[in-house]
């Protein structure tokens, strides 16, 4: 069996679906160790899994100016940055901190490094070094591909004429130009030492194939061509198109088994109480997961609020992220119990609609426990594409953020009503589930391996 490098930015998300990745590698029987630029070693060595401590991951690699030259006007400024281009670049490639990463892959030396998308010093090393590299994403594809389009849109194929062939072409024709102007305002300005600038000389410098960098895709600075890449989510939820080579769907990983630390004692016990109430008096649960909606969200929330009091039938627990939001939202009605955070998966175990904002994460916790969404996209990221794919497919409904509470109340009647929506559900995440998906799962791992 294979000894894995799982490498992934240790963000809550991200560390929760590939710590369900790396249980289902060891379950295989491969041997894992995990590595993050994130200190989160104490909750890897919790799950039983060996930790490497990655460098910190720097975002502003353009070196500092001397004070004599700040006191420039921007073009003399910026000629003196031009003048040091060179020095300034390996001055770039130094604040990466991944000098001493190249030492750890020798030490360690595993037979695949498994790194997810955004790590790109440590995927463009582990590339350099003939290392067998394998990406992996929270994402539907995100690649440039016949009448898929961009993953941050709100773009239905089929549906008007943003929706035909020439329309999705020109989405991506505007988003390459806005990704185009960025990237050259950024290299510019910072005389070329901007983290793309420094990530394509330090590429340059080991002897990286450029030719796999991908520079106008989401998320920047790079995609990659070419390497093999592993989507934590259900391909039967993208929309139809051909899809990218190397480019694998192998169901949503989500560790249904985890401590949610940051929710208190007393919010626990309270929800449990909720819960309990709400199986005993046989009254629908919905769960609504705000923490990443905007700050100027809250009459939106109110109104949801309001909808589930119009309703003595319905109960709704709702975790919004941010204590100030909290206190901003006033008139609670009694039906309604909303914390900072909650315990999510508890929560939706019992759910018969989620309210979100159409973080993948939730998509997919909330398929894997087969609870129909209604999707308020928060706009942010990949939000509006997965808003759009929960609504295409009919495993839930999208709403507008400038619903009226009469019209929240009959999305979450419909949802709660459509028998469609839970058959969707079911034939979806069945697909990913029991032996067959696990012989699939396993022979498609024995045979990235051994490439």
């Amino acid at each position: 069996m294979a000894h894995i490098l799982c490498m992934s930015t240790g963000t809550s998300g991200i560390l929760n679906s590939s710590l369900q990745l790396v249980a289902r590698l060891q379950a295989l029987g491969h041997r894992v160790t995990y590595a993050s630029p994130r200190p989160v070693g104490d909750i890897i060595e919790a799950e039983g899994v060996e930790f490497l401590q990655l460098p910190a991951v720097t975002g502003q690699t353009e070196p500092p100016l001397p004070e004599g030259i700040k006191q420039l006007g921007d073009f003399r400024r910026f000629l003196w940055k031009v003048r040091r281009k060179g020095i300034r670049q390996a001055e770039a490639v130094d604040r990466l901190g991944v000098g001493s990463f190249s030492g750890m892959l020798d030490d360690l030396s595993p037979d695949v490094v498994l790194a997810h998308v955004e790590l790109h010093e440590f995927i463009i090393t582990s590339v350099a070094k003939k290392f067998n590299v394998i990406l992996f994403c929270s994402w539907f594809s995100i690649w440039n591909r016949p009448g898929l389009p961009p993953i941050e849109s709100t773009i239905v194929p089929g549906n008007g004429f943003k929706g035909s062939r020439l329309g999705i072409r020109l989405a991506w024709a505007r988003r390459m130009m806005k990704r185009w102007k960025e990237n050259q305002s950024s290299a510019w300005s910072s005389g070329f030492t901007d983290r793309r600038s420094a990530l394509r000389c330090y590429a340059k410098s080991i002897g990286f194939p450029r030719r796999l960098l991908q520079n106008y895709n989401w998320p920047p600075p790079f995609t990659y061509s070419e390497l093999p890449v592993l989507s934590m989510t259900a391909g039967e939820l993208d929309f139809p198109h051909s899809v990218r080579p190397n480019f694998q769907y192998i169901g949503p990983m989500v560790k249904t088994r985890r401590a949610e630390a940051r929710v208190d004692e007393g919010t626990r016990e309270k929800v449990t109480r909720v819960l309990e109430d709400c199986r005993q008096n046989g009254r629908r649960l919905i769960h609504l997961a705000a923490t990443s909606m905007h700050a100027g969200d809250v009459s939106f929330l109110a109104r949801i609020l309001q909808a589930v009091g119009s309703r003595p039938d319905w109960v709704l627990i709702g975790g919004l992220g941010h204590a100030s939001t909290l206190e901003e939202l006033k008139d609670i009605p009694p039906n309604a119990h909303v914390f900072e955070m909650i315990p999510q998966l508890a929560v939706l175990r019992q759910a018969h609609c989620s309210i979100n904002h159409g973080g993948i994460n939730s998509i997919n916790e909330c398929l894997v426990f087969r609870v129909p969404i209604l999707v308020y996209s928060g706009g942010m990221f990949d939000q509006n594409g997965c808003a759009a794919r929960v609504a295409y497919h009919g495993i839930g409904l999208r709403g507008d953020k400038s619903d009226s509470v009469e019209a929240i109340v009959q999305r979450i009647e419909e949802i709660l009503t459509d028998e469609s929506i839970a058959r969707k559900l079911q034939e979806t995440a069945s697909q990913y589930e029991g032996e067959e998906a696990g012989k699939r799962f396993s022979q498609l791992m024995d045979k990235l391996i051994s490439t």
